[in-house]
């Protein structure tokens, strides 16, 4: 399944490009700097989405079964502490415990609130490293933003990341 950002009233150059090599080419190969302190090489299958959505799959029978897979995750409108919230709900159902890795993709139309005391994504995916022992490579241009990589989800990944390029 192809996964891309269509809602947009036009298209950026770098979607519609990541977009036609996702459908075009045998290969989809992407690469991007990333703030992850993570370093390694998994491979597995590729899915994910919305991870709200996501959540909302838990418990029931359209949730994928996915073992040693490559979880890739983006969202909008969801403050870290939520995003925390519903990764703990990915641990605790079993999910996150059978995959190779996280890549986080955009959270966008998120402002941090005095309420957030300084509680942030990066805090977010650095609890989920040390708590889960899971890697968490993040940045890559995925989700409702206008520039975003276009993915084969259910596909094999390999996913590769040494200093600070995945």
């Amino acid at each position: 399944m192809l996964a891309g950002n269509f809602g947009a009233e036009a298209l950026s150059d770098f979607t519609e490009s990541h977009f036609w090599q996702a459908l075009t080419s045998p290969t989809v190969n992407l690469s991007w700097p990333s703030a992850s302190p993570d370093h390694g090489r998994w491979q597995g299958t590729l899915w994910g989405g919305n991870l709200a959505m996501i959540c909302s799959l838990i418990g029931t029978p359209w949730m994928p079964q996915i073992e040693g897979g490559i979880l890739v995750i983006e969202d909008v409108n969801e403050h870290p502490f939520r995003i925390e919230r519903m990764l703990i709900q990915l641990q605790q159902s079993g999910i996150l415990s059978r995959q190779q890795a996280i890549i986080t993709g955009s959270f966008t139309s998120t402002s941090l609130s005095a309420y957030d005391n300084g509680f942030d994504f990066a805090t977010v995916w650095q609890r989920i490293r040390d708590e889960f022992q899971i890697p968490v490579i993040t940045d890559l241009a995925f989700g409702h933003d206008a520039d975003t990589v276009t993915l084969p989800l259910g596909a094999s990944a390999t996913l590769q990341i040494e200093k600070g390029e995945a």
